[in-house]
């Protein structure tokens, strides 16, 4: 296996990376608020997410298809269309989200909290 040093553009840490659903890209968020999709085999930047806020992104996850990404910032969960780079909704929690993962089936939405609570959306 090859190993890549990619200068990632983010100013400040990376908290998550996450593969593309087709593995031919992969995304990283960064406390610097932004989130950056990469190319693997062009070696470039497709896009950067940014929320404008500069919240920390702490976990990222795609749908199955791609379409979408979600993000765990600050006490939301941020819903993005991948190909427009926009805010397509957002999930409110009464706390920190830590993490996000959609389900193997593609089905649901999976969110932990530091409320002691994991919540679903189906």
């Amino acid at each position: 296996m090859e190993n890549l040093n990619l200068v990632l553009g983010h100013t400040s840490d990376v908290n998550a990376v996450r593969y593309y659903p087709s593995n031919t890209a992969f995304a990283s968020g960064s406390e610097d608020g932004t989130i950056r999709l990469y190319d693997i085999k062009g070696d470039r930047e497709l896009m950067v997410y940014d929320q404008e806020d500069e919240s920390n992104v702490v976990c990222i996850d795609f749908s199955h298809s791609g379409k979408y990404m979600f993000s765990a910032v600050g006490n939301y969960c941020l819903i993005w269309n991948t190909v427009s780079g926009e805010i397509i909704g957002q999930l409110e929690h009464n706390d920190y989200v830590s993490c996000v993962g959609v389900t193997p089936d593609g089905l649901a939405l999976i969110a932990s909290c530091w409320n002691n609570r994991v919540m679903v959306y189906a």
